[in-house]
């Protein structure tokens, strides 16, 4: 067989799988949609109902305690005092480690 029609071939092999995949797939959803009873309430439930509703949404009621959380979660002074200590004492010895390196390296070349 020649190289061209090989690769035609398989072209057209590869159009043909995904034509079926995707009207496979097509088929599935379909129209699953279900319409449910429907309800049957008066004029007057449903002022009754706009009138009781709720004044502050439940999303800003979420959002507070999201901001209270976070204002909780802020570190002690002291304990903030600590990790820089911590780090700066990490960084000197990382420094003196490279200075020391250095000093060996350079008699080791000599």
């Amino acid at each position: 067989m020649k190289k061209g029609t090989v690769n035609t071939i398989l072209i057209l092999g590869a159009a043909a799988a995904a034509f079926f995949i995707f009207t496979s797939m097509r088929r599935r959803r379909g129209s699953s949609v279900e319409a449910g009873p429907t309800i049957k309430q008066t004029e007057a439930e449903f002022l009754q109902e706009a009138e009781t509703a709720p004044d502050q949404p439940k999303f800003v009621k979420g959002a507070q305690s999201v901001i209270e959380i976070f204002k909780g979660l802020k570190r002690a002074p002291e304990a903030k005092a600590a990790a820089q200590a911590k780090r700066a004492s990490r960084k000197a010895a990382r420094k003196e480690k490279r200075a020391a390196k250095k000093v060996g390296e350079i008699s080791i070349l000599y």
